[in-house]
């Protein structure tokens, strides 16, 4: 099972997805790190980016799946992460 307490599984997976895209994992985490979502979406197909923001830009669709039980546990596991920024 996936751990994301553990940041070797965190970059692990940031490797996986930069390598999907095409982008480099540390600029990949950089851009994740600073909110350049743009940055990512341009390097994926324009459906799949065109879905992606539809949903940023629809704000109840945006809490409810910052509000489900599994992004909340992501969340809470990011920020374990990160020392609790």
């Amino acid at each position: 099972m996936l751990n994301l307490n553990n940041v070797n599984q965190v970059d692990f997976l940031v490797n996986i997805l930069a390598g999907k895209i095409g982008i480099d994992p540390k600029i990949l985490k950089e851009h994740i790190q600073s909110g350049n979502i743009e940055a990512v979406l341009e390097r994926i197909p324009e459906k799949e980016a065109c879905v992606v923001r539809n949903i940023l830009a629809n704000q109840n669709t945006v809490n409810q799946i910052l509000c489900s039980k599994e992004v909340r546990n992501l969340i809470n596991q990011l920020n374990n992460i990160n020392g609790g920024c």
